[in-house]
């Protein structure tokens, strides 16, 4: 088995049968001749308009603004994602040799980070979703240069028994004036899921398909999938509708920063209710834990990182609300710390007022923590991340020697309530 099919069953593996998250880790082939485009197939029965039809119905459309369009300058091809949506294509240097695979994500790699260890389960849980976009040769799968997309999906869905899918339905249609199929395939692990191909030229085709599987149906894919434009005279359809809103704990400026109330009246965004930082004026180390407290306020407020190291236990505490956390060295605990913090980290707030913090489910912020530490101060802290929605319980503990010190943080991108 040559080394690309070999990477597209891995890749395939992982969109259609297993948990796994690929993320934006791209998968790379081989040289690619460039692209002899198809000529469009005229089709009395199209599922879309016309050119001319089209561009009417983009000229009233009154959600155009929430999408965006995007385009792999490699080949061409063009869609559009909703306008919060990540498109992770892999840049020149990562991909000097082939057209690698690349994902659209309705999420972002700092989101990922900060959902602890079991990122790859709890995004889709909190309404994560991604198309995975793959270039295929017919050859690579021993099959002609005129194999038709049904012909590459047997060969790849449901060829190897080691992936366990078969094929159920297979469906020809014109989208955008150019041909697709839809495959739909089933698995024991995953139920029936559907994959788009596009035939882009002689021996190169592009496949789309959805994770989680069932989430191709969302209109917001269904959306990605007939917006595609294949030549450089199509124009990209922008779907007419409003995107979804993000998983939790992201915020999408985009999609407007106002929501309308029972009224239909335009109610503010929430702000987070901490107006400040804690008052440090004239703290000195004669007041060790306020020294303390201070010191670690303001290394986050001004992302010193280093500085905040230094008030930091040797092995630091980073827990992630209603999941599980990880005891990290300072050295890798400063660099995940780095990574929650907001682009502009002034704005964060803090306060040690037990009056203003969340109700935490009932428990007190120590029953989160070792029972075996000496837990001097808690500190509650919003504004993290980067939507600057994220909360946050910093711990100040006191050693056997008096000394205080940064013990560990507990951290949300969602309330803690």
């Amino acid at each position: 088995m040559t080394n690309r099919k070999k990477m597209l069953l891995t890749f395939l593996a992982i969109v259609i049968t297993t948990l796994a998250c690929s993320f934006t880790n791209p998968s790379f082939g081989g040289p690619v001749k460039e692209p002899d485009v198809l000529p469009p197939i005229p089709d009395t029965q199209t599922e879309v308009n016309s050119s001319t039809e089209i561009q009417e119905e983009q000229a009233i459309n009154a959600y155009a603004q929430y999408w965006k369009e995007i385009e792999d300058t490699r080949t061409g091809i063009r869609f559009a994602i909703p306008c919060y949506w990540v498109a992770n294509l892999p840049t020149p240097e990562q991909d000097p040799t082939g057209l690698g695979s690349f994902t659209i994500e309705n999420f972002t790699q700092e989101y990922i980070q900060q959902l602890g260890p079991k990122q790859g389960e709890r995004v889709w849980e909190l309404g994560g979703m991604k198309m995975d976009i793959l270039y295929v040769h017919p050859s690579t799968w021993n099959l002609p240069a005129d194999a038709s997309p049904a012909q590459v999906a047997q060969e790849m869905l449901a060829g190897d028994p080691e992936l366990g899918t078969s094929i159920t339905a297979t469906s020809d249609m014109v989208i955008n004036g150019y041909p697709a199929t839809k495959v739909t395939t089933t698995s024991s692990q995953n139920g029936n899921s559907d994959v788009f191909i596009f035939p882009l030229a002689s021996d190169l085709m592009v496949m789309f398909a959805a994770y989680p599987p069932e989430s191709m149906s969302h209109p917001d894919l269904q959306g990605i999938i007939y917006s595609v434009a294949i030549s450089a005279d199509a124009s990209v359809v922008i779907p007419n509708h409003k995107p979804a809103d993000p998983p939790e704990g992201i915020r999408a400026a985009c999609l407007g920063e106002s929501a309308a109330n029972e009224d239909g009246q335009e109610a503010l965004a929430p702000q987070p209710f901490l107006e400040a930082t804690l008052d440090c004026q004239g703290v000195t180390d004669g007041e060790p834990l306020r020294w303390v407290e201070c010191n670690v306020q303001d290394s986050l407020l001004t992302a010193s990182t280093q500085a905040l190291g230094s008030y930091m236990a040797e092995t630091f505490l980073i827990g992630y609300w209603q999941s599980e956390g990880v005891e990290l060295s300072r050295e890798a605990a400063t660099l995940e710390v780095q990574q929650m913090l907001p682009a502009n980290p002034s704005q964060l707030t803090f306060t040690t007022d037990r009056n203003l913090f969340p109700g935490l489910n009932g428990v007190t912020p120590e029953q989160l923590v070792n029972p075996e530490i000496n837990i001097a101060e808690v500190i509650y802290s919003e504004g993290w991340g980067t939507d600057q929605q994220g909360k946050a319980l910093l711990y100040i503990a006191q050693d056997d020697s008096g000394k205080y010190y940064f013990y560990g943080m507990v951290f949300s991108y969602q309330p803690f309530d």
